[in-house]
């Protein structure tokens, strides 16, 4: 979500909540409701209220639209040619790049985030591996695998594939498969 949207659902929330606790002092009477009478009598025709009016709702709408949009399934080129284009998902991709990770005993958890670029795609992972790892080597050998084997299998370059090594856990913590 960008950062303007967020500021907007910042400040809607905070608007429902000061609106809800009005609500709430209205109704155990420590808000006097002759009180609220009276103030919101002192706004008629004033033109700032008509404008904050207009920018509440315009954060409603872009809320709204923010809540049903749908997600684009992000996707990566494999061909294209005359007849037309060849995709695969980045799901599909992170999946086999998850199942060829999951093949090294070594590695406990793991955790990764895909991004479609032109050099090809980028392959970020955060693994949990036990103690006794050579990580250096494993992160050798699984970057390696990673590239041969999806550019392999799918047809798509694979740019970078980062290690992040989150955490060393000792061998009494056992794989999750």
């Amino acid at each position: 979500m960008k950062l303007f949207d967020r500021f907007f659902m910042l400040l809607f929330t905070v608007i429902l909540i000061l609106l809800s606790l009005t609500m709430i002092g209205l109704s155990v009477e420590l808000i006097s409701s002759q009180y609220l009478f009276e103030f919101v009598k002192g706004l008629e025709n004033r033109i700032e209220v008509g404008i904050l009016g207009l920018i509440f709702f315009l954060m409603s709408v872009r809320i709204l639209q923010l809540l049903f949009r749908r997600k684009k399934s992000k996707s990566a080129l494999i061909k294209s040619s005359k007849s037309g284009k060849i995709m695969i998902s980045l799901e599909a991709i992170n999946n086999l790049v998850k199942n060829l990770v999951r093949q090294e005993d070594e590695v406990i958890e793991i955790d990764s985030v895909l991004k479609a670029e032109e050099k090809g795609v980028h392959i970020s992972l955060k693994l949990a591996v036990i103690s006794e790892t050579n990580v250096p080597q494993l992160s050798q050998r699984l970057q390696e695998v990673i590239k041969e084997q999806v550019t392999e299998s799918t047809g798509v370059k694979v740019g970078q594939v980062e290690i992040l090594v989150k955490e060393l856990q000792s061998e009494a913590g056992a794989r999750l498969d």
